[in-house]
């Protein structure tokens, strides 16, 4: 794997970032606001490892797979973001970020964020971490309704990827902690690394078929480090 790796990110010139679960480890602020958003709906509430099994996109349909009102889903969507917000406010970089950003940095290659969460709540958490000025472009949803009406991930990046021509689809490398990354690297032509710990467990990551699976993001830190 190691090989792997390194001959992966001697030519990578672009990452893409997965925002939660991914850079930041917030997999149980995440589970805590969906309870919480579910205890509202008049759902059943989920375990960590029942969520890594069932959570995915669209939004809805999990929800409706919980058991909850469907007439309130959108109606009350704010609350799972004031939840997130509230239990988030001090979670940290996954270990190994802050290494791989450092090295990008350093060879002069470019990082973008690419996520369904709201911009405002990414640019609140880089800037209490510190790491903002390692990030060239953030494609987030500007409202909270987006995650269920606005344009989708993949479209966003195509979007950006036209803007940097310069970037061919085996120089990117998409880094991810659930199935949308994977489906979007082959949509484009891009690697995808798939990254356990997340809200999609390691089995759903491994039937999706990514380039790379890893449970976390430490083998690409210490490759880098090398380099």
């Amino acid at each position: 794997m190691s090989e792997k790796l390194l001959k992966l990110l001697r030519r990578v010139q672009l990452i893409v970032w997965d925002w939660n679960g991914t850079v930041v480890a917030d997999s149980r602020a995440h589970l805590a606001a969906t309870n919480s958003f579910i205890r509202l709906l008049g759902g059943r509430e989920v375990s960590l490892t029942e969520l890594q099994a069932e959570f995915g996109l669209p939004v809805r349909e999990f929800y409706l797979g919980r058991g909850c009102d469907p007439g309130r889903l959108i109606t009350e969507v704010g609350h799972w973001y004031e939840a997130y917000e509230r239990l988030s406010s001090n979670i940290a970089l996954r270990r190994g970020v802050r290494i791989i950003l450092c090295v990008q940095r350093r060879r002069r290659r470019q990082n973008w964020i690419l996520s369904n969460n709201t911009v405002g709540s990414i640019e609140r958490q880089l800037d209490r971490l510190q790491v903002s000025h390692f990030f060239r472009e953030l494609s987030a949803n500007c409202g909270q309704l987006d995650v269920v009406v606005a344009a989708t991930k993949l479209d966003r990046l195509r979007e950006l990827l036209a803007q940097y021509s310069r970037y061919q689809p085996h120089q990117v490398v998409i880094i991810g902690d659930s199935l949308e990354e994977i489906e979007i690297a082959q949509a484009l032509g891009a690697t995808s690394i798939a990254v356990g710990g997340g809200v999609c467990s390691i089995e759903r990551l491994k039937a999706a078929e990514p380039d790379i699976l890893l449970g976390s993001l430490e083998p690409i830190a210490r490759v880098l480090a090398t380099m």
